[in-house]
C-alpha cells in the first residue's frame, strides 16, 4: 500500500518532471507540500500563484496559477476563507482595488 507520502511524491514528480524535477527533487519537497495542502483544506484557504514564481510553487500548492490581473480577478470571486498569494509584491494592493463579490 503508497504511503499518502509516496503518493504526494508521484504526484509532484507528474507536475514537476516537465520542468526538470527529478523523483529524488520530489521526494525532498513531497512532506512539505503535502503538509501545506493539508492545512489549506483544514482551513478552508487557497493559494493563488503567479506565473513567475518557482515550479514547486506553481505546481506544489498552487491552486490557480495565473498573471497579476487575472489572479486578483479570481480572489475577488473565491469562495475561501482564506486567499494567500504567492506572487509579485503589488498584487495585494491591486486586489484591495477591485470590487468584492462576496
Amino acid at each position: 500500500m503508497r504511503t499518502d507520502l509516496q503518493k504526494e511524491t508521484d504526484r509532484l514528480y507528474g507536475r514537476l518532471n516537465l520542468p526538470g524535477w527529478s523523483r529524488d527533487d520530489c521526494e525532498l519537497i513531497a512532506p512539505i507540500t503535502l503538509e501545506i495542502n493539508e492545512l489549506k483544506q483544514a482551513q478552508n484557504a487557497v493559494i493563488l500563484a503567479h506565473s513567475c514564481q518557482n515550479p514547486d510553487i506553481m505546481y506544489g500548492v498552487g491552486d490557480h496559477i495565473g498573471d497579476s490581473c487575472g489572479l486578483s480577478v479570481r480572489a475577488t470571486k473565491h469562495p475561501a476563507q482564506k486567499i494567500i498569494f504567492r506572487s509579485v509584491f503589488f498584487m495585494g494592493e491591486q486586489v484591495r482595488t477591485l470590487p468584492w463579490t462576496a
